[in-house]
């Protein structure tokens, strides 16, 4: 299992990039517990001051996709400081079908 923030396109990564990384990390079947800032005003703010950037559940939907990885679930957090600004996604690595 890889716990992960998706932060790190905003230190000059791209998605992509990070989701190679990330899919290299898990083997087949493996989980991703990812926590991504999605579109709020609190976000604005760290978007300012350390160009962090966010993220739609389309956007992430989009990205899980075409890294050939399955959303399992999406969190939205129902309490403090997650709850406005974050987005958690549970994520598998695809299984390759069994050569036969």
């Amino acid at each position: 299992m890889v716990f992960s923030g998706l932060v790190l396109p905003s230190r000059g990564a791209t998605e992509n990039a990070f989701l190679r990384v990330t899919l290299d990390a898990l083997v087949p079947g493996g989980i991703l517990l990812l926590v991504a800032s999605r579109p709020h005003w609190c976000t604005r703010l760290l978007q300012i001051k350390w160009r962090n950037r966010s993220w739609t559940e389309q956007d992430v939907g989009l990205m899980l996709r075409r890294a050939q990885l399955h959303l399992l679930e999406t969190v939205r957090f129902s309490h403090g400081p997650p709850s406005r600004p974050s987005t958690g996604y549970v994520i598998m690595r695809h299984v390759a079908p069994a050569m036969t």
